[in-house]
């Protein structure tokens, strides 16, 4: 789905607008955003022109996996947040590539094993290394991976569960 709109500011005494609201040419609110990367500079102005795309599949029990599409009015890419259960199901923008990275680490409790793993990603002649919560530079963007991670439960609890897989990313415009 795409929304086409103008941005507009919450709870921001400057012309930046990290929070805001996107409503359609009719002047309608449509919905409410809010870009919280860390290290990145506000790249959405009060009044700027923006277009917003996004899906998302929810599941009851597992991983939801969606993205987040934002562009300028001339359909150059602001920020793009993406989660899947997979790296296959990451719906990444035009110019950007990801692949698994680094040695796994694994965490073992009594309620199963977490295996995390980094990203490396790409755009275009550019590449980083990223491991969970970690911000690079990458191509005149910024990424985060929020985490590259698979549970597998051993019984040990009861929250009933069984594994999942979960790859949360975020790229942002410098």
């Amino acid at each position: 789905m795409e929304q086409p709109g103008r941005a507009f500011g919450l709870g921001s005494s400057d012309e930046a607008a990290e929070r805001f609201r996107v409503r359609d040419d009719d002047g309608m609110e449509s919905f409410q955003l809010e870009l919280a990367l860390q290290l990145v500079e506000p790249v959405i102005r009060v009044g700027d022109t923006v277009s917003v795309s996004y899906a998302i599949n929810p599941q009851q029990w597992g991983t939801t996996s969606g993205f987040v599409t934002i562009r300028d009015a001339d359909d150059e890419l602001i920020a793009w947040v993406g989660e899947s259960g997979n790296l296959q199901g990451l719906s990444l923008p035009d110019g950007f590539a990801v692949e698994e990275a680094g040695e796994p680490r694994t965490y073992k409790d009594h309620c199963g094993t977490t295996t995390d793993r980094g990203l490396r990603v790409s755009a275009g002649e550019s590449d980083v290394e990223l491991v969970s919560d970690w911000v690079e530079d990458v191509g005149g963007f910024v990424a985060m991976l929020g985490r590259n991670s698979q549970y597998v439960p051993n019984g040990g609890c009861s929250d009933g569960g069984g594994g999942e897989s979960v790859v949360l990313l975020a790229i942002a415009r410098r």
